[in-house]
């Protein structure tokens, strides 16, 4: 992984978690139609009538269910890692990169709770950045490359 991929990847952090939460909801709504679904199972089986399609019908939600579940867990360990990361940086990286990509503060917002220009919080995170990624690459042993 290179330093353009790092930092897409941060970019595309936050998108990502705001579809985990919508996908969150959604994964709800499955589940309560599937224990809709189940309480009417039970209930044509006590009475015997035929179950089938209601069966197939009630496999392929739960089955649905399962691949968004699934989905989800993939963004939350990205998260998790990405949370990681810039929890292993130094102040003020850490808040700016916090309330930049977690919670989704714009430039002007950190400056001012931050009590900086929002020119000079510019110039931390794109310092930040920088340092975000040698750390990464650095875990990853990667060798870095040479300026000569």
């Amino acid at each position: 992984m290179n330093q353009n991929t790092l930092i897409k990847e941060l970019e595309n952090y936050k998108y990502d978690f705001q579809y985990y939460l919508e996908k969150s909801k959604e994964i709800d709504k499955l589940k309560n139609e599937i224990q809709k679904s189940y309480e009417r199972l039970q209930d044509m089986m006590a009475k015997k009538l035929d179950t089938g399609d209601l069966t197939k019908q009630l496999q392929l939600i739960i089955d649905k269910q399962s691949k968004e579940e699934d989905f989800l867990l993939s963004i939350l360990s990205k998260k998790q890692e990405i949370e990681r990361r810039i929890a292993s940086l130094d102040q003020p990286y850490k808040n700016i990169f916090f309330m930049k990509y977690i919670n989704l503060n714009t430039f002007d917002e950190i400056a001012l709770k931050m009590n900086y220009s929002t020119k000079r919080i510019y110039q931390l995170h794109k310092k930040g950045l920088a340092i975000y990624c040698a750390l990464y690459l650095k875990d990853q042993n990667v060798p870095e490359i040479s300026k000569s």
